[in-house]
């Protein structure tokens, strides 16, 4: 791996909208009883300061301890089984900490893919006992990457978890288009790893 990057303006930008984002523990994410149907991850979208493209996150309970669902989210040689129509995802360098993935994934029906090398830091501490994993883009062919997942524990069985993404590809595409499925993307994620963590496999269609 390679030294870190200086901050460009852009990075700088996220990091004030989402250290502006509300907190994200509203009751209709709260995590299913034992039993219930498996409640639906809450869309939603955050604006991207200088970019048309918005931020798309989704919210989801997860009837598992955090540490568990932790162990999900660092195994990053499957993120293409939680990460949707994602065709690769494998570790191509470590370093203080920090971890390089490679990904890629195809678009336009297929016609053309898009790839990055993604470093991932190491958990850090949120809200108290919570735990952030935030990834941001190396090396690609998009002109900007930013991943995030955020967890806080409700109790010892369950934990509350939180996906933002955004992505500025460099091909002209509508933002109107590109931030719905930031969205549909992160909901797919964060219903992949509940699944995994509760019944140790994906079910979500499309991951």
């Amino acid at each position: 791996m390679t030294g870190s990057p200086k901050p460009r303006r852009r990075d700088l930008l996220l990091a004030a909208s989402w250290a502006g984002a509300c907190c994200f523990i509203p009751q209709v994410a709260r995590a299913a009883e034992p039993g219930e149907k498996p409640l639906r991850a809450k869309r939603y979208r955050l604006p991207m300061p200088g970019s048309n493209i918005g931020i798309g996150g989704a919210t989801l309970g997860i009837y598992a301890p955090m540490d568990d669902v932790l162990k999900v989210l660092l195994d990053f040689r499957k993120y293409h089984t939680i990460l949707p129509r994602l065709e690769q995802s494998r570790i191509v360098g470590k370093a203080d900490g920090k971890t390089d993935v490679y990904v890629r994934a195809p678009i336009l029906r297929g016609v053309a893919h898009i790839w990055g090398v993604i470093r991932f830091g190491p958990p850090k501490p949120w809200a108290g006992e919570g735990k952030t994993l935030t990834g941001r883009l190396v090396k690609g062919n998009v002109e900007a990457y930013h991943g995030r997942w955020r967890l806080y524990p409700c109790g010892k069985e369950r934990t509350i978890l939180q996906c933002e993404q955004f992505v500025d590809l460099k091909i002209p595409v509508p933002s109107s288009l590109v931030t719905p499925e930031l969205e549909w993307a992160a909901d797919k994620a964060v219903t992949a790893v509940r699944d995994i963590a509760e019944c140790g496999q994906s079910s979500v269609s499309g991951a």
